[in-house]
C-alpha cells in the first residue's frame, strides 16, 4: 500500500495508518463566485499491472462552521467509466442554534360530531420566519389520548446569533366553523387568528424542545330534526290498530337526552295507529354531516306489510343562504 504527496510517496505495511499530514492538496479554485463552485484536476495516475491503486479524498476544511461531504470519497482508480475520476465535495454552514415551531389545533366539543366530519376538518396555517421564505401547512386530524387534535412540527430553523421572530395566522377556516382564541408562548403577542413571537433555542435533537402555539376553533350552530311515522291502512277495519316499528339511528346525534357518537342506537317498539301518525322521534347534532336512520316494521298478526315509502336516510336542517 502507498501514500502520494505532495512531492513525494512512501510505501506502507498492509494495517499501517496513513499520515494525515501528508496528502497530495488540490486547491478547487472558484469559477462561479455566486454559488462557491469549483473544480481542479490532480494529474495522471500511472501503475503497471491489473490491479489499480485505491483512492481517498477527504476535504480540509477552512472553519468550524462548515460542513463536508465528500461523493465518492474513496474507491479505486480503475473504477471509473472514463479515464477521470469526478469527486465532488458539498459544503454547507452549520448553525450553532436551531429550533421548531410547534402548532396544535383543538375543537370544542370535539366528541360531539360525527367521525366523518371531523376527518373532512382540514385547517390552515401560515408560517412567517425571517430569513426563510413563507410557507403554508395544512393539518388533517389525528386522534390523541382519546382526543382529536390537528397537529404539526416545523422542520429544524437555523441561526447563529439572535434567535428569528416568527408568525403564525389561522386562515381558510372550514366552512361551518369559526376561529374562537389562540395563545403564543411566553413573550408573544396574539392580534386575533395570528400569534408573532421570538423561536426557542432547542439545545437537543432527541429532547426537542418547541415553540409551542395553541389555537381552538368551535363549529357554528346545533341543527335538529325528527322523524314521524304514518301508518297507512287499505282497509277500514285496520283504522285504530296497533302496529310497530323500529327505527336505527346511525352517526353521532343526541336522542332523548343521551349523546351518542359515532354508533348506532335502535329506537324500538314505537307504536303506530293504522291510519295515524306516530309521536315525533326528534334528534339533534353539531356539524355539517347529519345522523342517518333506517326503519323496519316488526310483523303483525292482523296484516301483511305492503311496503315502506322513505324508509331510510339522513335527517336535515334548512341551511342558511350565504
Amino acid at each position: 500500500m502507498m501514500q502520494i504527496y505532495d512531492g513525494g510517496a512512501d510505501v506502507l505495511d498492509a494495517n499501517a495508518d496513513y499520515d494525515y499530514k501528508k496528502f497530495i492538496t488540490v486547491n478547487a479554485t472558484s469559477t462561479d463566485g455566486i454559488n462557491g463552485r469549483g473544480a481542479k484536476e490532480t494529474g495522471t495516475f500511472t501503475w503497471y499491472g491489473d490491479k489499480a491503486p485505491n483512492y481517498i479524498v477527504k476535504e480540509r476544511l477552512l472553519g468550524d462552521d462548515i460542513a463536508s461531504s465528500v461523493e465518492p470519497s474513496q474507491g479505486s482508480l480503475a473504477a471509473g467509466e472514463t479515464d477521470t475520476i469526478e469527486v465532488t465535495a458539498w459544503n454547507r454552514n452549520i448553525a450553532s442554534k436551531g429550533g421548531y415551531i410547534h402548532i396544535i389545533k383543538t375543537l370544542e366539543d370535539a366528541e360531539k360530531f360525527s367521525l366523518e366530519y371531523i376527518k373532512s376538518l382540514v385547517f390552515k396555517f401560515d408560517i412567517e420566519v425571517d430569513g426563510y421564505n413563507k410557507t403554508t401547512v395544512a393539518l388533517e386530524p389525528k386522534l390523541v389520548n382519546n382526543t382529536w387534535v390537528w397537529e404539526y412540527t416545523s422542520e429544524r430553523y437555523s441561526w447563529k446569533n439572535e434567535a428569528p421572530s416568527y408568525k403564525i395566522t389561522e386562515v381558510e377556516l372550514p366552512a361551518g366553523t369559526e376561529f374562537k382564541s389562540a395563545t403564543g408562548p411566553e413573550g408573544s403577542t396574539v392580534t386575533g387568528k395570528t400569534v408573532e413571537g421570538k423561536l426557542k433555542e432547542s439545545i437537543s435533537q432527541e429532547v426537542l424542545i418547541t415553540t409551542d402555539n395553541s389555537f381552538i376553533n368551535k363549529v357554528n350552530g346545533q341543527h335538529s330534526d325528527e322523524l314521524i311515522i304514518e301508518k297507512k291502512v287499505t282497509h277500514d277495519s285496520l283504522n285504530g290498530k296497533e302496529f310497530k316499528f323500529d327505527v336505527t339511528l346511525k352517526g353521532t346525534f343526541e336522542y332523548n337526552g343521551t349523546q351518542y357518537t359515532n354508533t348506532e342506537f335502535v329506537v324500538e317498539d314505537v307504536v303506530v295507529k293504522g291510519g295515524e301518525k306516530s309521536a315525533p322521534i326528534k334528534v339533534t347534532w353539531y356539524g355539517e354531516v347529519a345522523p342517518t336512520y333506517a326503519i323496519t316494521e316488526e310483523s303483525s298478526d292482523i296484516a301483511n306489510q305492503v311496503s315502506i315509502q322513505n324508509g331510510a336516510g339522513s335527517f336535515s336542517y334548512e341551511k342558511e343562504e350565504e
